[in-house]
């Protein structure tokens, strides 16, 4: 219909290169999916999958599933990772590597010739490669150990390769899957990619922008005047076209370049359908009508673009729907059936079974290469990575992820330069405030000819004059992101998603950074000390299995005087109903990743206001869970810098030291064994907060929920009804979800004669999120609830047990699975 019409993919997540990469090794528009179920040794070179990258939520459950420990013979799985700034799966790994981004292919072509040694068949294009980088004895080491791990695992083991990295990276790291077998046993599959023939190179659109000669640009979705490398200059491409239409969900800074734009639908007011990487095809149908009335979906957009009679988004999907289940369009019933359901499984094969292996791609990509210089003082090196939080800057303008403290750095509101503690006292920095204070340098970062002023801060883990810098602040338009945070894409290029050769400059001028956490260790000086009863316990699997009830060494009450129960079930007909069931919950520190989904599911759950910036610095985030996150091993080296989460919300004490000083007994056991808030008899003392040894109850300091509901009506639909809004003046903490427990006993009343709720019936907020299962909820007085058998597990210990506050919240011991040759 439009013959000399230019259609470009834009993408913003990375994955172009991995996309590019896999399509070069196979011959085919292909991608890589992964089946962690079947690993048991992983190796993530430069990779995220736990966090930012790929299908993270099922490698997260798949990859947690491997390490449950439910006795002292357990097994689990071993991840090694290697990579230059910490990610959320290098925190998480076993064992961690640093090394330099733009060194990592070497990193894995010198991990195939180790491999080679111990009878991994590496294909000869790979071995003939000339290899031109030294690495460190340190390096040298572990990836012997790597080596030999992965050999001994074969088809069991996997290499995975960060989506930052070059397509030719992403092939060698197939290419050594392939030689392990990982092929064979399915935990590596190719899929297919099916990309129009029509889409074309943004190259393509630039050059028509150059001539002046596009007459209408439409642009659907993202916000590409503002995500788009420096180098693409995609505000000149809008500015160049006679007229620009713009459909998207924010008043964004595309939008407000635009001739004209148009409000979309959220994909919640609208129909979608979407392809799993596992071949399920889904059905994406309204929850709500549309909020506003000027919205429109962006199905419905296109139509009027291309169709003589245009048809609503319901149509399209359905007759889509139709015709790849090539069915007639009288007959609804399949229609109907997989609405209900969602999805429809495996509508089509998407993997490719039969392939041509191009080891000849990753031997002349090689050659074409040339590294960076080492950094030094003088001569950086910077990456750049997507945020964790607000990924792109797609969600930037959303206040709850802004306040969300970032899982390495803790850091809200804000994005930095990261660089290691030593790389900022070489450069006579100050990279981290001085007690009291927010203030950190602001310097001007040079890099490919561009500048950006930035502000520091320094991080464990780290290499020596490497820096990094994450995606999705520094936004001009915004209600809530605005001015928060600094762009990197000022200064970033598309070539790559890091560089060398860039300098730092002081400007002689501060900026406030905010941080939620300031101890960061468990250590006593360098090392770790066992002596200071640490709040985390860890421990290796070997000493585990030698040892398992090794969390008791450091009890100072006995156990099973920290295990009885206060209220415990008397076996009273007359009792109330549910006082026979008491509530507990285990939270186990080995498959808990510190993802930060619990915080935002309580956040959403229990309608927990967002207080800003400079409330946050005066220590009053509203949070009900945080997670704290331990540095542990060698500070002042990166390569022995050890991460530990820990989620911490209100305990629930059976003996609990709020309920003793609180003057008008706001704070009271409930009959089911919950530390209640009683709202409208709390006065404010904050007595409760002062001799609450775990820090985890929150004062209500401003009437943010009346803010809201007078600014914008909507903040009343997005509360949730079950839930008390909370006012100025009280104490707010985790309830157990007790809105939650309330409404299954309910239930249980009309199904039961004795009124109990059965075991896995009554989940809490946080654990629904949660996507490893850390987390468990239940009935304590019942000894065949999962909760219960968690707590047996010989690894559950109460944090701050020597106080006697008997916790109903207990923690499973984190364990790691290190490898003996690496200590």
């Amino acid at each position: 219909m439009y013959p000399q019409s230019i259609c470009v993919e834009l993408d913003t997540n990375y994955s172009s290169e991995r996309v590019s990469g896999t399509s070069s090794f196979v011959g085919n528009q292909a991608d890589v999916v992964y089946d962690l179920s079947k690993a048991n040794v992983i190796f993530a070179a430069d990779s995220d999958f736990l966090g930012v990258e790929g299908d993270s939520v099922k490698y997260a459950r798949q990859f947690s599933e491997k390490r449950v420990l439910n006795d002292g013979h357990s097994s689990m799985n071993r991840l090694y990772s290697a990579e230059s700034c910490f990610s959320l799966t290098g925190s998480n790994a076993d064992h961690r590597m640093v090394v330099h981004s733009q060194r990592m292919g070497h990193f894995l072509l010198a991990l195939a010739h180790e491999l080679n040694v111990h009878s991994i068949s590496i294909p000869q294009e790979i071995l003939s490669i000339h290899q031109d980088v030294e690495f460190s004895a340190s390096q040298v080491k572990w990836l012997k150990a790597l080596a030999i791990d992965l050999a001994k695992a074969k088809s069991k083991s996997v290499v995975i390769v960060g989506d930052r990295q070059p397509g030719y990276v992403h092939a060698l790291g197939l290419a050594i899957n392939h030689a392990l077998g990982a092929f064979d046993s399915n935990l590596v599959q190719i899929t297919q990619v099916q990309t129009p023939s029509f889409v074309q190179n943004l190259s393509v659109l630039a050059e028509a922008s150059q001539k002046n000669s596009i007459e209408n640009l439409f642009i659907f979705g993202g916000n590409p005047v503002y995500s788009q490398p420096s180098d693409v200059e995609f505000s000149h491409i809008v500015h160049n076209a006679k007229s620009s239409f713009y459909l998207g969900y924010y008043l964004d800074e595309t939008a407000k370049i635009s001739t004209y734009y148009v409000p979309e639908t959220h994909f919640l007011e609208s129909w979608n359908d979407f392809l799993a990487s596992d071949g399920s095809y889904s059905l994406g149908q309204p929850l709500i009508a549309p909020l506003f009335e000027d919205c429109a979906p962006p199905l419905e957009v296109l139509s009027y673009l291309i169709d003589d009679e245009p048809l609503t988004d319901h149509d399209i999907v359905k007759n889509h729907f139709l015709k790849i289940m090539n069915i007639n369009s009288s007959d609804s019933s399949l229609w109907k059936s997989s609405l209900s359901e969602g999805f429809v499984k495996n509508i089509s094969s998407i993997y490719l079974k039969k392939f041509h292996i191009n080891h000849e791609f990753i031997q002349s990509s090689f050659k074409k290469l040339s590294l960076f210089p080492l950094p030094s003082v003088n001569a950086l090196h910077v990456d750049f990575f997507l945020d964790r939080k607000v990924y792109d800057g797609r969600y930037a303008n959303n206040s709850w992820l802004q306040e969300l403290p970032d899982q390495i750095y803790k850091l809200v509101w804000d994005n930095a330069l990261l660089m290691s503690p030593n790389t900022a006292k070489n450069l006579g920095l100050c990279a981290k405030p001085a007690p009291g204070s927010s203030d950190v340098d602001l310097v001007k970062l040079k890099f490919n000819g561009k500048s950006l002023e930035v502000a520091v801060w320094q991080v464990p883990g780290m290499p020596d004059f490497c820096v990094a810098l994450s995606l999705g602040y520094g936004k001009t338009v915004g209600e809530v992101g605005k001015n928060s945070g600094f762009n990197a894409n000022l200064i970033r290029t598309s070539a790559s998603w890091f560089g060398g050769n860039a300098t730092i400059e002081k400007t002689g001028r501060t900026y406030s950074l905010v941080s939620t956490q300031e101890n960061e260790t468990q250590t006593s000086g360098q090392k770790l000390s066992l002596e200071r009863k640490p709040a985390l316990r860890e421990n290796t699997l070997d000493a585990f299995k030698s040892n398992p009830k090794f969390v008791l060494d450091l009890e100072t009450i006995p156990p099973e005087e920290q295990k009885s129960f206060l209220f415990s079930y008397p076996k009273n007909p007359s009792l109330e109903k549910w006082a026979r069931q008491q509530w507990g919950m285990t939270i186990d520190l080995t498959t808990c990743i510190g993802c930060n989904a619990c915080t935002i599911a309580c956040q959403a759950e229990n309608n927990i206001s967002v207080v800003g910036k400079e409330e946050v610095f005066k220590n009053r985030e509203m949070h009900w869970i945080r997670i704290d996150r331990y540095f542990s091993g060698d500070i002042d080296n990166p390569e022995n810098v050890h991460t530990a989460y820990q989620p911490l919300g209100c305990m629930h004490c059976e003996n609990a030291p709020c309920e003793a000083v609180c003057p008008v007994s706001a704070t009271v056991h409930s009959p089911d064994g919950l530390n209640d808030m009683s709202y409208n008899r709390c006065v404010g003392t904050r007595y409760c907060a002062n001799n609450c040894p775990y820090k985890v109850r929150r004062y209500n300091f401003f009437n943010y929920s009346k803010i809201d509901d007078e600014r914008n009506p909507l903040y009343a639909m997005q509360k949730n009804p079950n839930v008390t809004v909370r006012f100025r003046g009280v104490m707010e903490k985790c309830s157990y979800c007790v809105h939650k427990i309330n409404a299954a006993k309910v239930v249980a009343n009309k199904n039961s004669f004795e009124g109990l709720i059965p075991d896995g019936a009554l989940t809490t907020a946080c654990q629904d999120a949660c996507p490893t299962n850390a987390i468990i909820f239940g009935d304590v007085a019942d000894i065949k609830t999962m909760v219960s058998k968690s707590k047996n597990n010989p690894r559950n210990y109460s944090v701050l047990g020597e106080l006697n506050t008997r916790p109903r919240t207990t923690f499973l011991a984190k364990i790691r699975n290190v490898n003996p040759e690496l200590g």
